[in-house]
């Protein structure tokens, strides 16, 4: 068995954040988001684990594999796979670029996850319970009907096996939806290649399953706890608040005693905090950051900021951000930017 890790999107959804950088590398509670997915795979018996990125984002990747990966147990099983693409104009969609890989590495029993899903379950349950024969897809009620347009509706009978499946579909039937987790016999990229040579949707997986469904069983495995999708800002920062349990502060952060922090928070390397700052909850203070007379709650602030005299409630902070001065809520801030406000 091989595992494919989705990591091949320009996710447009969060520019300006991941313009420069891949989604499944953004900070998430104190660790890079496919850092979970990693976890999960430990536990499994796989051959290889494919990282499947695109030319642009793939020197990311190898500096993640060198120096996050190199003391775990699975950095020699896991391998990149670089799509020849490096704008969101070239890429060439979610399940042409399985075919490559799936072609490249062979027939095999493929378990494929995306890299920028976040999860309550365990992957090697999952696994169990594929039955080596039948495609298996993780599934997820996300409670709130109006969300289902988003994603793939899913209908099933008795036994688990999909009776309807619709992508985003206009008016939902159910609250069951498809989550970017499969498990694929070998003879799936023969029926790969024969639905891309019928000129279907190449980008989102889903359309694959919404035709597959029709021509052999494809089963469902359903789970409880959480799952997030960080498509969009409001997915990143609510994933951020779910992972932020309890209050980590390193021991190469410099953090005054006139500071309040109220739990959860994970203040990260070289981190200097002073003044009568307030920091939390459910906030992240990426590495050699300096925050400074300001209260910041709810919020992402990536490596290297400077924050001073602000407020940031409910915003993502990218890296090298200089504030001073300013209120922000609801906001997402680019790498680089420098925003001053008058002092009143």
């Amino acid at each position: 068995m091989r595992v494919i890790v989705l990591a091949g999107g320009y996710a447009t959804r969060l520019w300006p954040l991941t313009l420069s950088k891949p989604k499944p590398l953004l900070p998430l509670a104190g660790r890079p988001i496919i850092d979970y997915i990693m976890n999960e795979l430990s536990e499994l018996s796989c051959e290889e684990i494919i990282i499947s990125t695109n030319r642009a984002f793939a020197p990311h990747f190898r500096r993640w594999l060198s120096e996050d990966m190199k003391k775990t147990s699975i950095k020699e099983r896991i391998r990149l796979f670089i799509e020849d693409t490096t704008s969101e104009e070239e890429k060439l969609g979610t399940i042409a670029a399985l075919e490559r890989v799936m072609e490249y590495f062979g027939k095999d029993h493929y378990l494929i996850i995306a890299g920028d899903n976040v999860f309550s379950y365990r992957l090697l349950d999952f696994y169990k319970a594929y039955d080596m024969k039948n495609p298996l897809i993780a599934v997820y009620d996300i409670v709130d009907k109006s969300l289902v347009p988003m994603y793939s509706q899913v209908v099933t009978d008795e036994s688990g096996r999909i009776i309807e499946f619709e992508e985003k579909p206009k008016t939902p039937k159910t609250t069951l939806i498809a989550t970017a987790c499969y498990a694929f016999p070998p003879d799936t990229l023969d029926l790969i290649k024969e639905y891309l040579s019928l000129g279907l949707k190449r980008d989102s997986p889903g359309f694959f399953i919404q035709w597959l469904y029709r021509r052999r069983p494809v089963y469902t495995y359903m789970f409880k706890g959480y799952w997030f999708d960080i498509g969009a800002p409001r997915t990143y920062l609510e994933a951020n608040e779910a992972l932020l349990k309890k209050t980590f502060i390193s021991e190469n952060a410099d953090v005054s005693e006139s500071v309040e922090i109220i739990d959860p928070v994970y203040i990260d390397d070289n981190v200097f905090i002073k003044g009568k700052a307030k920091i939390g909850p459910y906030t992240y203070i990426g590495p050699e950051s300096i925050i400074e007379e300001s209260e910041i709650s709810k919020s992402i602030v990536m490596r290297g900021s400077e924050i001073a005299c602000s407020r940031i409630f409910n915003s993502i902070v990218g890296e090298r951000v200089a504030l001073r001065s300013v209120s922000i809520k609801d906001s997402v801030i680019g790498d680089y930017v420098k925003v001053y406000g008058l002092k009143g």
